[in-house]
C-alpha cells in the first residue's frame, strides 16, 4: 500500500516550503503533479511539475492511474493539475500539498495509506505572507478571492473530515515557529502513523 503524506492548509501556511524540506530526506518523495498551466521562469520541468498542453495532459489521463484531479479558471483560461501513480513511491512516504477537494478525491482511493496533517496560521499572518510575495493590485484582488474560497473550502473539508472520523493533526506555522521544529514534528507524527500500522 503506497503512503501519501498530505500537507493541508490555507494559502500561504507554509505547506511547500515545508514539502521541500522534507523532501531532502531519503525517506520520503516528494510528489511530482502534472499541470496544463505556464512554466514560469523560475520552475524546472520535471521537478516543479510535469508541464503538459491540453493534448498531453488527456493522453497521460488516459494511459494512468490518476489519484486526484483538479482545475481552476484564471483569467478565462482553465488550468488543470491531477496526481498520477506513477509519481507515487512504494517504498517511500510520498508527500503531496494538497486542498480539501484533492484531499477528498485521494481518500476514496483504498489503496493509499493516508497520514493528513494540517497547517495553519493566524489570518493576518497568511495576509502578510502573501502580500509579500506578491505586488501588484490584480494579485491583492485575487488573494481576497483566495481567502474568501479558503474558508469556504475548509469549512466544508472540516464537516467531512469530522462525518468520515478523520484522524487529522495539525500543527501551527506562526512567526516564532522555527521551520525546522516544524518539520521534525511531521517527521514524528509520520513515524508515529507508520507503527500504528
Amino acid at each position: 500500500m503506497k503512503t501519501i503524506l498530505c500537507l493541508i492548509g490555507k494559502c500561504a501556511t507554509g505547506k511547500t516550503t515545508l514539502e521541500l524540506m522534507l523532501s531532502q530526506d531519503k525517506r520520503f518523495n516528494r510528489i511530482i503533479s502534472m499541470t496544463t498551466r505556464e512554466q514560469r521562469s523560475n520552475e524546472v520541468n520535471g521537478v516543479d511539475y510535469i508541464f503538459l498542453n491540453d493534448n498531453e495532459f488527456d493522453e497521460r489521463l488516459a494511459k494512468e492511474k490518476v489519484y486526484e484531479q483538479t482545475s481552476y479558471i484564471v483569467s478565462g483560461k482553465t488550468l488543470r493539475y491531477a496526481l498520477s501513480s506513477s509519481s507515487l513511491s512504494d517504498d517511500k512516504v510520498n508527500i503531496a500539498v494538497v486542498n480539501p477537494h484533492g484531499f477528498k478525491q485521494l481518500y476514496e482511493h483504498k489503496d493509499l495509506r493516508l497520514i493528513p496533517i494540517m497547517i495553519t496560521s493566524k489570518h493576518y499572518i497568511l495576509i502578510e505572507r502573501y502580500i509579500k510575495r506578491e505586488t501588484s493590485k490584480e494579485k491583492y484582488e485575487k488573494l481576497i478571492q483566495r481567502l474568501i474560497q479558503d474558508d469556504k473550502d475548509f469549512d466544508d473539508f472540516y464537516k467531512f473530515i469530522k462525518e468520515k472520523k478523520i484522524n487529522i493533526s495539525v500543527l501551527t506555522n506562526d512567526y516564532d515557529t522555527k521551520l525546522e521544529d516544524l518539520k521534525n514534528s511531521i517527521i514524528n507524527i509520520v513515524q508515529e502513523k507508520l507503527k500504528e500500522d
